[in-house]
């Protein structure tokens, strides 16, 4: 989690006058988007359980809102998911908090949901749409207002908060994509400080998004077929020679 830097700045009060405050402005590096669809996964396509990580999201380095069908075996939902780490925050009033989306194109409409995270995001982080905080524009960057959602989960407790970008209502094969670099610009009258950085990797799970060989596997197998040649070599003399002694 990286914390761009603090700025002293004037805030704008409820009054409409500017007061002396403090801004920070949050970016993270967890975020991704969550599949659910056979074409990458291990389930049915599009059976309502989320079943791998898409962490480039389409095209690469997006958060995907997504609902395709395409047939019986290629139909899929994508819900793209960021945390922030917000645990420096403790007894903190906040004057202002924006979310902000970066878009990469148009698309239908979508929800923006809010969470209570733990740090790492998981399959699980899929279900996270209980607590829908608007609708998203169907073009351009989206700024959206949360200082209810953040204040009530810093007056909680809770050291992280997530959102869920999801397709509703449903319009098949019509989504939407931001960056996944989104940004969580707060604002207080008095410094917060600076968050630690994430302690847990941005996703986690039993489904990886990658299946490339580990180094070791490619050495191992590189001496497999480095030994399977003299073996060859042998094979290909005794069959000469079985063939002149025929003779």
């Amino acid at each position: 989690m990286v914390l761009a830097a603090t700025l002293g700045t004037a805030l704008v009060g409820p009054t409409g006058r500017a007061t002396a405050g403090f801004e920070h402005t949050f970016t993270t590096n967890a975020a991704v988007t969550i599949a659910d669809g056979d074409f990458l996964g291990t389930g049915p396509p599009r059976d309502g359980v989320p079943d791998t990580f898409y962490p480039d999201g389409r095209p690469p380095g997006t958060l995907n809102a997504f609902y395709g069908d395409f047939g019986p075996t290629n139909n899929r939902e994508h819900r793209g998911v960021i945390e922030f780490d917000v645990s420096t925050l403790s007894g903190i009033t906040l004057t202002s908090a924006t979310l902000k989306l970066f878009s990469t194109g148009s698309g239908g409409a979508s929800t923006l949901s809010g969470y209570y995270g733990d740090g790492a995001i998981t399959l699980d982080d899929w279900y996270r749409i209980n607590d829908p905080i608007t609708t998203l524009p169907q073009y351009g960057n989206a700024s959206i207002d949360v200082l209810a959602f953040i204040q009530g989960a810093i007056d909680s407790g809770h050291d992280y908060v997530g959102f869920v970008i999801w397709q509703s209502p449903v319009q098949k094969s019509n989504g939407r994509t931001f960056e996944k670099s989104g940004q969580l610009v707060l604002g207080a009258d008095q410094d917060f400080g600076v968050p630690p950085p994430l302690g847990a990797p941005p996703y986690s799970g039993s489904d990886p998004p990658h299946t490339t060989p580990e180094p070791s596997s490619m050495v191992l197998a590189m001496i497999g077929i480095g030994s399977l040649l003299p073996l060859r070599t042998l094979r290909r003399s005794r069959s000469t020679t079985d063939r002149i002694g025929a003779k």
